[in-house]
């Protein structure tokens, strides 16, 4: 518990003392408070114990800095004095007067004693005495609440940037050059200039000994780690390669070469050295006619046909800029997460909620033009902080609408002064389309088979949405007080984030060809599933998996079950949808999964480890790992996992638990031992689940099917 002595004001920022409250006098000391100048005035009559108390036993790890104002007196100096309550001597730190901000180290704390401090005291000199006049003092650390990121900062030369030792990136159309590579061939990517989770990804250029001029162009992570040199491949693509800069520049070399065009303006071109679009030049400076006919390759960003969202090389030369970097604050809380269950629901005769299939009917003629079906109130939340706010379906391919019509169903978002944004408001006003289309949409039909959409907060706050001054209807993102669907829907949630997700694709899928079907997923990102129910295990007998249903975000780096689910339809039937969708909530990522109550994920294909505590699921099926070695070695897949019974706790749940038994038909115990292709597993088993040498009388459980012994 925090113990502060004089403390009036606490917060996740700072913790100033109340100097209007500190005692009037301590040993040999005496404190004098003026209301009028809002001053104290700290004297001491000797040069030893000679100390009042600031605050008193806490931890303190979360404080950064000791800030002070202290003015001069008869003394223009003091001192501040740490003592511990683990045997640390005391830290004394002979301070002078003026506005300081002290660091623990400046002060001589060492921050692993901070837990364990007794007492800040200030405290007079210790070669005379005196006085100093205090205005204000307070301990600052950063928020916990808030995160610093690295945002788009200003337009700068390429001079400036070869000079520069900061970061910088390079930026097309509003595009910013970034890594990852792409997942389906490897290639280079890029984001837009908002999402700034990505702007850690920089670039830096060296000058090749060889060819004044040009430049290898190096791709450095968040930590400023090389991810490798930018290649023009000889498809028109780029990728990321390692670079023998002292040996002969071959074909693995010539496209890692570039030369930047100042074009005016602050506008700049980027060449390839050694490959035109679909012809790869054996040396730099060395043409083969159709070079010379084509000219160099130009680096550019691709957003449609064939290399669509791909950074390419072009015969065209585009236009780049290069941008410094600023730090930003972001929320730390992204997500920000509502689900089914903070949702209320219109009572009416023709509204019905489904709460198992978190399915709500709208039966009311063209309800989505003007109902509120269901909805989550907000009172008066600030947005402000959020780029985006992102809606998930519970099911795939939902038929939108109401029973009358088949037209679609709406979103909308409404703020404390009754502006309402649903169906085409998003995208014009007084029927005049905006010239610029917004990220995401509110109206969700059938055709579109849409199962996430995105609300962009900042132009629902933009108020020059046509660019020239003219009315458009403006929401007060720092007052919403409702979100909400109009219409039959399927619901998984909301969340606030500055992530964009891809909401029409998915993050991650997984393919299947019929529902109710189990499955593991663990993603080195949070997220949130469409098409499927996710469970996590709360137990286990020798005849079965207890599993719990979860809704909500997937924790990063965590791995979860999930049962695929049928898509239902407005008027209750099911359609033929079985895919499972997984779209990226938040800016959490991590380098290494971990254990889910025995539920061990991967991020990367690995052989399952053998044992008699080892199940994997496959098939709906939970096979023991026991005798799966050498030829019988069993893969698991990437974003997969598999269980350890042995770390499997008990643990208490709610509703919706359910038995993965182990055996399908949910009849025997039986742990199915997987069998290489072209061989047979003998491994036996009683109906307890229980390993046997030899086959009993009666039923057995031998290579994963019943077998009768008489």
């Amino acid at each position: 518990m925090l113990c502060l002595l004089g403390v009036g004001h606490v917060s996740a920022l700072k913790l100033t003392v109340d100097l209007s409250k500190l005692p009037s006098s301590s040993e040999n000391t005496t404190w004098a408070w003026n209301d009028e100048t809002s001053t104290g005035t700290f004297a001491w009559s000797g040069t030893s114990f000679n100390s009042t108390q600031l605050y008193g036993a806490a931890d303190y790890s979360a404080y950064t800095t000791l800030n002070y104002n202290i003015e001069e007196g008869t003394s223009d100096h003091f001192r501040i004095i740490v003592k511990y309550s683990n045997g640390t001597d005391q830290t004394t730190c002979y301070a002078s007067c003026g506005k300081k901000s002290l660091s623990w180290a400046a002060i001589g704390v060492n921050e692993a004693n901070l837990p364990y401090v007794s007492t800040i005291r200030l405290s007079g000199a210790n070669d005379k005495t005196g006085d100093v006049l205090v205005k204000s003092i307070y301990l600052e650390g950063p928020d916990p609440a808030t995160r610093e990121v690295l945002a788009l900062g200003s337009p700068i030369t390429f001079a400036e940037a070869l000079a520069s030792s900061d970061p910088f990136v390079v930026v097309q159309n509003g595009k910013v050059l970034c890594g990852p590579l792409s997942a389906t061939d490897g290639s280079l990517t890029f984001k837009d200039v908002s999402e700034i989770e990505d702007y850690a990804w920089t670039i830096q250029f060296e000058e090749d000994a060889d060819h004044a001029g040009s430049y290898f162009m190096q791709l450095l992570d968040k930590n400023k780690v090389s991810k490798g040199y930018i290649n023009a491949s000889v498809w028109s693509h780029t990728y990321l390669s390692g670079v023998d800069k002292s040996g002969t520049k071959g074909e693995q070399q010539d496209g890692a070469l570039w030369t930047v065009t100042d074009l005016g303006n602050g506008k700049y071109s980027i060449k390839n050295l050694g490959v035109t679009e679909g012809n790869y030049n054996n040396k730099p400076g060395e043409g083969d006619g159709d070079r010379a006919a084509k000219g160099q390759g130009y680096l550019g960003i691709t957003q449609s046909g064939y290399w669509a969202n791909h950074v390419t090389i072009y015969n065209t030369s585009g236009e780049w800029q290069f941008y410094s970097l600023d730090v930003t604050t972001l929320p730390a809380n992204d997500h920000l997460y509502y689900g089914w269950d903070a949702m209320t629901f219109t009572n009416n005769a023709d509204v019905t909620v489904d709460e198992e299939n978190h399915l709500v009917v709208d039966k009311r003629g063209y309800a989505p033009y003007w109902a509120e079906t269901a909805k989550w109130e907000l009172g008066s939340f600030d947005a402000s902080d959020y780029r985006y706010m992102v809606f998930y379906a519970k099911r795939n391919v939902t038929k939108y609408g109401n029973e009358d019509n088949e037209t679609g169903g709406t979103l909308f978002i409404k703020d404390a002064n009754g502006v309402t944004f649903r169906q085409d408001d998003f995208t014009k006003y007084n029927d005049v389309n905006y010239p610029e289309a917004p990220i995401g949409k509110l109206w969700m039909n059938r055709w579109n088979e849409q199962r996430a959409t995105v609300f962009d907060l900042q132009w629902l706050a933009n108020t020059d949405k046509y660019g020239d001054g003219s009315e458009c209807k403006v929401l007060d993102i720092t007052k919403i007080k409702e979100i909400g669907v109009a219409g039959t829907f399927t619901i998984g949630g909301i969340f606030f984030t500055n992530t964009l997700p891809q909401y029409s694709a998915g993050d991650y899928k997984r393919e299947f060809d019929s529902f109710d079907k189990f499955g593991t997923v663990c993603l080195p990102f949070s997220a949130v599933c469409c098409g499927a129910q996710l469970y996590e295990i709360v137990g286990a007998t020798s005849k079965y998996i207890k599993l719990a249903a979860y809704d909500g975000v997937i924790e990063a780096g965590k791995p979860y079950l999930y049962k695929t689910l049928e898509a239902i339809k407005q008027d209750g039937r099911f359609v033929n949808e079985t895919n499972v969708y997984f779209f990226k909530a938040g800016y959490e990522k991590v380098d290494a999964p971990v254990e889910n109550n025995g539920l061990i994920g991967t991020f990367a294909a690995i052989t399952a480890p053998a044992g008699a505590n080892y199940l994997i699921l496959s098939g709906n099926k939970l096979y023991n790992t026991e005798d799966a070695t050498g030829a019988n070695a069993v893969n698991i897949g990437a974003n997969k996992a598999y269980i350890n019974v042995s770390k499997i706790e008990e643990k208490a749940a709610a509703a919706r638990v359910i038995t993965l038994p182990f055996d399908a038909e949910d009849e025997a115990t039986g742990i199915h031992t997987p069998a290489a292709k072209g061989s047979q597993s003998s491994v036996i088993f009683n109906l307890n689940g229980q390993r046997m040498t030899k086959p009993a009388k009666g039923l057995n459980i031998i290579g994963g099917k019943k077998v009768v012994i008489k």
